[in-house]
């Protein structure tokens, strides 16, 4: 998960995804919400999802993830819903990492169809 750096990163996003976040760039940085983006660590330059997220007031409340798109608005596909649900999971639990500073990864079943 990778937050923009700036209005160009989230601009650049909807440009290569075909898709509406550029119009969110405002916002985020505003604070109104959040706008993340997946990508695998191995391309990090590759766009994936783009997720919306409301504003957080309280570090344990729920995620409330608005909205998770990939290239020209397609749905998520299941893995990275699985990823994400497993990130929610993770972030609710207090972000919790090991001495070396590696995540601890909740356990969260994959269901299947």
């Amino acid at each position: 998960i990778v937050a923009p750096d700036s209005v160009e990163d989230i601009v650049n996003e909807g440009k290569k995804l075909h898709h509406c976040v550029g119009g969110y760039a405002a916002r985020h940085f505003s604070g109104a919400l959040e706008i993340l983006f997946l990508r695998k660590t191995s391309a990090l330059g590759t766009p994936l999802i783009t997720l919306e997220l409301a504003h957080r007031d309280m570090p344990k409340s729920k995620v409330d993830i608005r909205q998770m798109y990939g290239k020209h608005n397609s749905p998520a596909r299941p893995q990275f819903k699985w990823f994400i649900d497993v990130w929610t999971e993770w972030l609710l639990q207090g972000s919790p990492r090991d001495k070396a500073g590696a995540p601890i990864i909740p356990v969260v079943e994959e269901v299947s169809a």
